[in-house]
C-alpha cells in the first residue's frame, strides 16, 4: 500500500478518501462507489469527520443514553508509525467532545498490532490514565476493538 507521510506532505481530506478506496481491498466494490458512498455519509447527521496528519476519522457518535459513545473508522494513507500518533492524537480530540468509548471494526489484520502499539504507546505515556482496549472477532471472522478511553460520563 502506497503511503504518503504527513510530516512531508500534508494531503486533503479528498486526496485521502480517493487514494485509501483505490489502495485497500473493498470486496468487488468499485472505488468511485466507495468514495460516493463516504461523501454520502459524510452529510449525516451524526457523524464527526477529523483529519489528522494523512489520516482521516470518520465516527459516528451516538444520542441519548448512548451520547459518550461513538463508532469509529479511519481513513488512512499516512505511515505506519504517524498513524499511531495520529491516533493518540484523535483519541484526546475525540474525548474532549465527550467520547468516552469508541467501537471499530476492521479485517485487515496488520491493524491489530496496530492497536496493540497503539495501546500500549497510550499507556507508557499516561501509566495512570484508566484507558483500556478490547478486541476480538465477530462471527465474520473480522476483528472488532472496543476502546474505553476513561473519564467521566
Amino acid at each position: 500500500m502506497e503511503t504518503v507521510d504527513s510530516r512531508q506532505e500534508q494531503l486533503d481530506p479528498h486526496e485521502i478518501i480517493a487514494m485509501a478506496s483505490h489502495q485497500q481491498d473493498l470486496s468487488g466494490i468499485d472505488p468511485v462507489a466507495a468514495m460516493l458512498a463516504i461523501a454520502q455519509e459524510s452529510a449525516s447527521e451524526s457523524l464527526d469527520m477529523k483529519q489528522i496528519g494523512n489520516t482521516m476519522f470518520m465516527a459516528h457518535i451516538g444520542k441519548g443514553k448512548h451520547k459518550n459513545q461513538a463508532s469509529m473508522r479511519p481513513i488512512n494513507v499516512d505511515t505506519a508509525q504517524n498513524l499511531v500518533e495520529n491516533f493518540i492524537e484523535y483519541f484526546d480530540y475525540i474525548r474532549g467532545k465527550g467520547i468516552r468509548q469508541i467501537i471499530s471494526k476492521f479485517e485487515y489484520e496488520p491493524y491489530v498490532n496496530l492497536v496493540k502499539t497503539m495501546y500500549r504507546q497510550i499507556k507508557a505515556r499516561t501509566p495512570d490514565s484508566d484507558i483500556s482496549v478490547r478486541l476480538g472477532r465477530t462471527e465474520s471472522g473480522a476483528y472488532l476493538v472496543q476502546l474505553d478511553l476513561g473519564g467521566e460520563d
